[in-house]
């Protein structure tokens, strides 16, 4: 069955895409064109063949030796939403999903803003090797990389220590930033979960607003109901930074309201 996504090729069993035995998808069409790309045949978004998602689907399932998966290109963020109900499918077998993109992950997190599929799919996937491939950076040493400006980046890691410790948090007009008086703070985290980004708009239909956003705007982190004299939800720890002789101004704020 032929699906939206649009492929170069696919390797059964591979053991330099990635760590241990991996099966490998390579994704047609690329916007980037890096001069010395191993893969050229992938960049034109016309080119290559619609996946049978259900005969990859069955393929990994059937092979015991794979660890998991590897997208690579072509530029797999440009197919994000087609891609997405793969992945989700390869994670509920308990494979690992690793990517290579042309983006660095600070341009990703910057499209996904505009494109909320990319951040899905960005979440979905384990390990991630960002950045163009540099030809006069070239080395032969690093693993799973072709270029010394391409990183190797543990996404997993990296979003819980993302997560955890003080973050900045800038707010938007509402009551939280009234509380605080102030544009931008400073609380401390701690968090395995988070609003998905995609549905924002879903829940804003439904009366809720979101006031205030991680450093980089794209992690919703406080939202407040219209029309209500304190109705606050954070993804943060107050509680944390809050002392008895100097109890956290939300708290405060809280108590104010229901006393009236």
């Amino acid at each position: 069955m032929a699906s939206d996504l649009r492929l170069s090729g696919i390797i059964d069993e591979s053991i330099v895409d990635g760590p241990g035995i991996r099966y490998v998808i390579f994704t047609q069409g690329c916007p980037h064109h890096c001069p010395g790309c191993h893969n050229p045949q992938t960049h034109d978004f016309s080119g290559g063949f619609n996946a049978d998602i259900p005969a990859i689907l069955e393929a990994i399932r059937e092979d015991p030796l794979l660890d998991g998966i590897t997208l690579s290109g072509g530029e797999p963020f440009c197919q994000a939403e087609a891609l997405i109900p793969l992945v989700k499918e390869v994670r509920k077998m308990g494979k690992t999903v690793f990517v290579y993109s042309g983006y660095t992950l600070e341009q990703l997190l910057e499209l996904g803003k505009a494109k909320p599929e990319v951040i899905e799919l960005l979440k979905l996937c384990d390990t991630l090797v960002d950045g163009p491939y540099v030809e006069a950076l070239r080395d032969l040493d690093l693993e799973f990389r072709g270029s010394s400006n391409q990183r190797l980046i543990d996404l997993n890691a990296s979003r819980q220590a993302a997560r955890m410790g003080r973050q900045t948090v800038l707010l938007h007009p509402g009551l939280v930033r009234d509380i605080y008086g102030a544009d931008e703070i400073s609380e401390r985290h701690g968090n395995r979960y988070e609003v998905d980004a995609s549905i924002t708009d879903a829940l804003t239909e439904k009366g809720l607003r979101f006031t205030g956003f991680s450093a980089e705007g794209h992690f919703p982190e406080v939202f407040e109901m219209q029309d209500h004299p304190f109705y606050v939800g954070v993804i943060y720890h107050p509680e944390f930074i809050s002392r008895p002789n100097k109890a956290h101004p939300l708290f405060v704020s809280f108590l104010g309201a229901a006393l009236k």
